[in-house]
């Protein structure tokens, strides 16, 4: 429950949709069963300054899916040492593509802090389909 707390204060600070809970639960359950995920915590004492939960989605593939770090974190600099010791562990164990995910490219500092680390980016098509005929009641 901690690491949903500091996901939330993460996703606010960057305008963005929170997951709910159940859902993000209820995927890292499903998919830690398979061995498809992982969670990775960075703790000062007993508190959590940043956590990331990650999935494989090929074999060689690691993708940072959920990530949060408190405003303490924030001040350490917890999310870069997290990351760098999440992509150093994950290479170590034969992994050979880290992706951190998409964002808005109105996010200029998420941006920033991923090309930190010297990653690139890449334009792919996403698909969407919508349903005309759907409306709310």
């Amino acid at each position: 429950m901690e690491f949903y707390k500091i996901y939330r204060f993460t996703t606010k600070k960057h305008k963005a949709e929170v997951i709910p809970f159940s859902l993000i639960e209820n995927i890292y359950k499903y998919l830690k069963n398979k061995g498809l995920s992982n969670f990775y915590g960075v703790f000062l004492s007993e508190e959590l300054l940043s956590g990331v939960i990650v999935v494989y989605p090929e074999e060689k593939t690691v993708l940072a899916l959920i990530q949060g770090t408190s405003e303490k974190g924030y001040k350490l600099e917890a999310s870069s040492f997290i990351f760098h010791n999440i992509i150093k562990r994950e290479f170590e164990r034969g992994k050979e593509i880290f992706s951190f995910g998409s964002n808005p490219k109105d996010k200029k500092d998420l941006i920033f802090f991923k090309k930190k680390f010297g990653v690139r980016d890449y334009i792919y098509p996403v698909y969407i389909w919508y349903n005309p005929w759907y409306t709310e009641i």
